[in-house]
């Protein structure tokens, strides 16, 4: 129903879940991001913490897994229909070669140059065309549109990283025209009188409103121009589709709405096994949200507890009272959360903390070193370790091949109390925003599990570049050649494993380059 970042996969959560935990344990997901360990902990009948300093992070959580009223839900859709569907659609009207009236569902744009349109004529049939200089001009002018509403005009953090330069605003992500069409969408949303489906509807817009902005992108395949969707960063390519601002919401809405019937109708196949089992009780699928740590203990199953607070102080909960966690902390740099989240963030007018965001980032406007993402990570599994049980294991995700921020992630779990339990690699979830293509990303995740133990004293003393290189070398020697994604993944795991600490800083691609040989694209033992 939403992007975010990073997700995994619904269905992997869910059996570490099952194989973990009982019926009525408290799981808790410090990072919780779009919620989906949260979302997945209520289908199985747990209770659950979802926390995360970013309020866009649990704006998107609460209205995924919130139940709603389809019936009002589509009934509110069909009035803001009525009231906007022709206004907005007037911005996109065009006349067909066969002078049919049609409104164009996308307008591909080269260098801040309209050049082409798609439609549907219902007359003839054709579905794109060229743009005449009277139609480019009218676009243009199109651009000196004053959208009617409030739209946000936040500036964005400078930061090259993510393609922000001095002075760029959330508003500068969209064509005047589109700004226009979603003030008014915006506008509606916010007069909505019933708060549960206002909520609703802000949750389509944000869920669709990027899909509007100039970061959609054209991808040539077979000759044929498509739409390429929004990645992380502000990146605007020269060549972009500007999609009807209509069109997006409606396909938010269908989306949402999608996803809201299918959990409805997974109610409805659980009640029926239920009623076969005698096991059925009227409202055992009713989630709870509550307000304090002693409502959710007090509650039965399916309670959720929502907070917004920072992971390196969780003192809202006592301690060892958490049966499970299962969380996905940040990596280093590779997701510069806060920052990517103003485009939706600006729209719901919420405040966010970026002194307290666990991060590196590349911004020279805010003091985000790999040193304070040290500090603030180890504080965090302190936390973790902390409010967890005796005994109680944590399931962690991790994914980054620098070497600072792997030493980094086992020394802090390890000075937390935490031991080593398993690890498995797995791919990143299909639904997800995909990571750029930077050095430092993985094609996929480690999930970690580990044990609340005691402390050890020493970490293991073998860190030389020669047993690093050892490892790979056997790798190879048992699995043949590998490409760089599948030998990182193998490698890390085998360190993991043997609880060693590349305490020199080596970059394991330099130790691949002065160890092994590449050919074809695949690190190969040298001869």
């Amino acid at each position: 129903m939403h992007k975010y970042w990073a997700k995994k996969p619904f269905n992997i959560i869910r059996e570490y879940i099952k194989e973990y935990t009982e019926k009525n344990d408290i799981i808790l997901d410090p990072f919780c991001g779009s919620g989906v360990t949260i979302s997945e902990a209520i289908k199985t009948g747990r209770k659950c913490i979802g926390n995360d300093l970013n309020p866009v992070a649990t704006f998107i959580t609460k209205n995924m897994i919130k139940p709603i009223n389809i019936s009002d839900f589509e009934d509110e859709f069909k009035k803001i229909k009525s009231d906007l569907k022709s206004k907005i659609n007037n911005l996109y009207k065009f006349t067909c070669q066969c002078d049919n009236e049609v409104y164009a569902s996308h307008t591909i744009w080269e260098e801040n140059e309209p050049k082409q349109i798609r439609y549907q004529c219902e007359s003839c049939g054709k579905v794109k065309k060229d743009l005449s200089s009277n139609e480019k001009e009218k676009i243009m002018n199109q651009q000196e549109i004053e959208p009617p509403y409030w739209v946000p005009k936040d500036e964005l953090i400078v930061n090259s990283r993510i393609n922000v330069k001095e002075g760029d605003k959330v508003s500068d992500l969209f064509t005047n025209r589109n700004l226009a069409a979603l003030s008014m969408l915006w506008n509606r949303i916010n007069n909505i009188e019933d708060e549960d489906i206002r909520e609703s509807f802000k949750f389509v817009f944000t869920s669709s409103v990027h899909q509007a902005s100039r970061l959609v992108f054209v991808i040539n395949r077979n000759g044929k121009k498509q739409v390429g969707s929004w990645v992380a960063g502000y990146w605007t390519p020269d060549e972009f589709f500007e999609v009807n601002a209509w069109r997006n919401f409606k396909n938010g809405y269908e989306k949402v709405l999608r996803g809201k019937q299918k959990i409805v109708e997974e109610k409805k196949i659980k009640k029926l096994d239920q009623f076969e089992n005698n096991e059925f009780s009227e409202h055992d699928d009713e989630i709870k949200f509550v307000e304090t740590f002693e409502d959710l203990q007090s509650k039965s199953k399916k309670s959720c507890l929502l907070t917004q607070k920072d992971a390196t102080d969780l003192s809202y909960i006592p301690n060892e009272k958490i049966d499970y966690i299962f969380t996905d902390p940040p990596y280093g740099d590779s997701h510069p959360y806060f920052e990517i989240s103003m485009l939706w963030g600006s729209w719901l007018d919420l405040e966010l903390d970026f002194e307290k965001e666990i991060v590196v980032s590349d911004s020279n406007e805010r003091d985000k070193d790999i040193n304070d993402y040290e500090k603030r990570l180890k504080k965090s599994l302190k936390e973790m370790s902390r409010v967890l049980k005796k005994g109680g294991l944590a399931t962690i995700a991790f994914n980054n091949i620098g070497s600072k921020e792997w030493n980094i992630f086992l020394e802090a779990y390890k000075n937390a109390g935490f031991r080593f339990v398993d690890i498995h690699s797995i791919k990143d979830s299909a639904g997800s925003v995909k990571q750029d293509s930077r050095s430092n990303s993985l094609k996929g995740h480690f999930l970690i599990t580990l044990k609340k133990a005691e402390p050890r004293n020493s970490l293991h003393s073998e860190s030389e570049e020669s047993v690093i290189a050892n490892l790979a070398r056997r790798i190879l020697e048992k699995e043949g050649a590998l490409d760089t994604h599948h030998l990182y993944n193998k490698l890390i795991i085998k360190l993991i494993e043997k609880d060693i600490k590349n305490e020199t800083g080596f970059d394991l691609l330099e130790i691949f380059k002065r160890n092994f040989k590449k050919r074809d694209g695949k690190w190969n033992i040298e001869q």
